[in-house]
């Protein structure tokens, strides 16, 4: 009897926890300033389920982290490869900043193209047309050519450059929020924002989709909405 009421409390705790292995595949920068402590706890919550994640610069190619053997891929620029499933989980908003030395030196800019006459930082590899800033205006968006001394595909080392007052960067609020707060950086062109990024999990086709994707999924939801 003792081994029938085991077996059945097995059975019952398998219907509500999910059970093996979740491999996630998740951007360095991002990981570290924003989900890292999402997945933990994530980790924490179920604790059935052994989570490995695993920190990685994501390539063109979005369906990589299939043929590396991960499960999930967290991705923060939008999923072109229709032969994926993109979940969104929230918007990630991106602004323009610089240092006030740098702003001190040489002018604020006042509309989307002076940004052609500045220095500006510029994240690569995260659109194919990374030197291209699209910002928003009344009547739809400005597209305005940039260039400057220094690019990486980094945001954390974008923010370094920009409190070294290098020029404009071109960021991530989550990378940035204590350095506006302390005055360390400004807010450059507020009236023009620039398109908000998606923050997805992608993961291969099928339906339905496994319990532990829906769960993470369902989790990260609820945790950024939290913290917008």
């Amino acid at each position: 009897i003792g081994d029938i009421e085991q077996t059945e409390g097995s059975l019952k705790r398998l219907q509500k926890q999910p059970e093996g292995s979740l491999k996630i595949l998740a951007p360095k920068s991002f990981t570290t300033l924003a989900l890292g402590d999402a997945i933990a706890s994530f980790a924490a919550a179920y604790a059935y389920l052994n989570v490995s994640l695993m920190l990685d610069d994501l390539s063109f190619r979005s369906y990589d982290f299939i043929e590396r053997g991960f499960d999930v891929a967290v991705h923060t620029t939008p999923i072109r490869d229709s032969t994926l499933v993109a979940r969104k989980i929230t918007n990630m908003r991106w602004l323009l900043c610089a240092s006030p030395m740098y702003l001190n030196k040489h002018g604020e800019p006042q509309g989307p193209r002076e940004l052609a006459h500045h220095q500006c930082l510029v994240h690569i590899n995260s659109d194919p047309s990374d030197r291209v800033s699209r910002l928003g205006n009344g009547n739809g968006q400005v597209s305005v050519k940039v260039q400057g001394p220094f690019a990486s595909n980094s945001v954390l080392m974008l923010r370094k450059a920009a409190l070294a007052s290098l020029g404009i960067a071109i960021v991530p609020l989550y990378c940035v929020k204590d350095d506006l707060k302390s005055g360390a950086l400004r807010t450059v062109l507020s009236h023009f924002p620039i398109p908000a990024h998606p923050l997805s999990l992608v993961f291969p086709p099928g339906k339905p989709a496994p319990q532990k994707i829906r769960l993470l999924g369902d989790f990260l939801v609820d945790w950024f909405r939290k913290r917008p």
